[in-house]
C-alpha cells in the first residue's frame, strides 16, 4: 500500500508539472514575449535618453511652472494665426482651406518639468500649417538652438518622435511645417 501511494503521488506530481509546464498562457513562470508588449510613453515625460529643455527664466511672466493658452475661432476660407506674445512667442499660422469648418484653435505653452507647446484641437489638416516655436527663454544662441531637435508626441503611437525638417531659424525661434497638431518639446 505504501508503494502504491508513492507511485500515485509521483504520477500526480509529474502530471501536474506536464500540464502546467506546457500551457504558457496560464503558467506563472512562463516566459513573456517582450516583442508583443507595447509600452506607451507618458506625454509629460521625455523619451529615454533625451533631455527636454526647461526655461531658465520666463521674462514674460517672470516665473516658472506657468501655463498660458491663447485661442481663436477661425473661418476656413480665411485661416489665421493663433498664439504669439500671450503664449511666450509660440504660434501657428493656419492657411485658408486647410480645414473644413469654422474651428476654435488653441495654443498652450507651459514651463513645467520641461517646456512644451501644445496645439489643438488634435486634427490633421488638408495641407501644411506653419508652427513657430520660440527658444528665447532658454538662454540659447541661435547656433546652440540649431543643435536641438524638435520632438512631438504621437498620440496614436503613444510615444515622442522627432519632427522632420526642414527647420527655419531666426535669432529667437524655429519654424517648421506640419499637417497635424500635437504637443512639442525641444530636446537633444
Amino acid at each position: 500500500m505504501k508503494r502504491f501511494s508513492l507511485i500515485l503521488v509521483a504520477v500526480l506530481f509529474i502530471s501536474t508539472l506536464l500540464i502546467t509546464g506546457c500551457q504558457e498562457t496560464i503558467s506563472p513562470v512562463a516566459p513573456v514575449d517582450q516583442s508583443m508588449v507595447q509600452v506607451k510613453q507618458d506625454k509629460n515625460t521625455p523619451p529615454a535618453g533625451v533631455t527636454f529643455l526647461r526655461a531658465i527664466t520666463n521674462p514674460k511672466l517672470n516665473s516658472l511652472n506657468t501655463v498660458a493658452t491663447a485661442s481663436a475661432t477661425l473661418d476656413p476660407s480665411v485661416g489665421g494665426t493663433v498664439g504669439g506674445n500671450e503664449t511666450f512667442g509660440n504660434y501657428v499660422y493656419i492657411p485658408p482651406f486647410t480645414f473644413n469648418e469654422t474651428t476654435t484653435f488653441t495654443v498652450t505653452a507651459a514651463d513645467e518639468e520641461f517646456s512644451w507647446v501644445e496645439f489643438g484641437p488634435s486634427m490633421e489638416f488638408n495641407g501644411n500649417v506653419t508652427v513657430t516655436l520660440d527658444f528665447s527663454r532658454f538662454g540659447l544662441t541661435q547656433k546652440e538652438a540649431k543643435k536641438l531637435k524638435i520632438w512631438y508626441y504621437n498620440e496614436d503611437e503613444g510615444k515622442w518622435e522627432k519632427v522632420k525638417g526642414p527647420y527655419s531659424y531666426t535669432e529667437t525661434s524655429v519654424t517648421f511645417q506640419t499637417n497635424h497638431f500635437s504637443r512639442y518639446g525641444w530636446g537633444n
